[in-house]
């Protein structure tokens, strides 16, 4: 795994440390004081995962876009960034493809900043 490799041009590896888990309950915020009465209308998604370097365990509150980018890159390790944010643009029927992938760069710099994505690979 190449940790300074290109996010968009290369191939994003996902950390075997972390799982992208979906919740029809606020479950970040369930506390003594706050328990919910009916689950959420959406589903809410967290990525959980352990630094490899720190061997800390955190939490990401995840969007949509972010919970299908990361199910894309853990289900095809033979796309690379930008082809799987070019499928999510397609798939969100997006009239404007380059504002999805600049958006979702952002997403993999923040991934990879958190070691969800250690680096990259070459793309074949």
């Amino acid at each position: 795994v190449d940790r300074n490799g290109d996010l968009l041009e290369d191939v994003p590896v996902l950390s075997p440390l972390a799982e992208c888990l979906s919740y029809q309950w606020p479950v970040q915020h369930i506390s003594k004081t706050y328990q919910p009465k009916a689950p959420l209308e959406q589903p809410q998604f967290m990525i959980v995962y352990r630094n490899e370097e720190t061997d800390e365990v955190g939490f990401m509150e995840a969007n949509p876009v972010t919970a299908r980018l990361f199910e894309l890159i853990r289900d095809d390790a033979s796309h690379t960034g930008r082809q799987l944010l070019e499928q999510i643009a397609k798939e969100l029927q997006h009239p404007d493809p380059q504002i999805v992938i600049q958006g979702g760069h952002q997403i993999l710099l923040k991934l990879h900043h958190a070691f969800i994505i250690p680096g990259t690979k070459a793309s074949s």
